[in-house]
């Protein structure tokens, strides 16, 4: 018996039931089609994701996949409270402490300036910054460990930040 499945099928299973996974088993016939409805995906998952989390609460649930840390031993390690980091993870609205950018700075070795320009309150202060953040936040998805291409995409934007020198005359607070 020989299964064929198109690519609207595909969509269709992935709009409708985003959460299951649509593993057919064959190639799909044409990488054009493979290529054009992953993008269309990860453009709504982008936006998605970093409307409920903001590309500071992925980066940090991503560096705490990476090194297979809770939030608990996250916040034990870099000395700032529980609540801190789980706002920062959970809801883009919210305002870590300057203490809690530098201690996270200096565990991730990356810029302290780069980290704060992530917080919701300096959205869209750098366009090259919202670039970066941008090809971050499409490279992951929610899994227990990181993919190959999620732990690149965060070895990516940590060599990013860790370069970041920040745009000139940029009022951040």
């Amino acid at each position: 018996m020989q299964l064929h499945f198109n690519a609207d099928w595909l969509r269709s299973q992935i709009v409708n039931e985003p959460d299951i996974s649509c593993d057919i088993g064959t190639p799909v016939c044409r990488a054009e089609d493979f290529i054009e409805s992953t993008n269309e995906v990860v453009s709504a998952d982008v936006s998605h994701t970093q409307q409920e989390q903001g590309t500071l609460g992925l980066f940090v649930h991503q560096l705490r996949r990476r090194d297979k840390l809770s939030i608990k031993e996250l916040a034990d390690r870099i000395r700032v409270d529980e609540e801190e980091i789980e706002g920062m993870e959970v809801n883009s609205a919210h305002d870590p402490e300057p203490r809690t950018f530098h201690q996270l700075a200096d565990y991730a070795r990356v810029s302290a300036t780069g980290l704060v320009r992530l917080s919701q309150k300096a959205a869209n202060a750098d366009e090259e910054l919202g670039t970066a953040a941008l090809k971050f936040a499409a490279s992951s998805e929610d899994l227990s460990a990181l993919s190959r291409t999620e732990r690149r995409g965060l070895n990516d934007f940590v060599r990013f930040l860790s370069n970041y020198k920040g745009k000139k005359n940029t009022n951040v607070r």
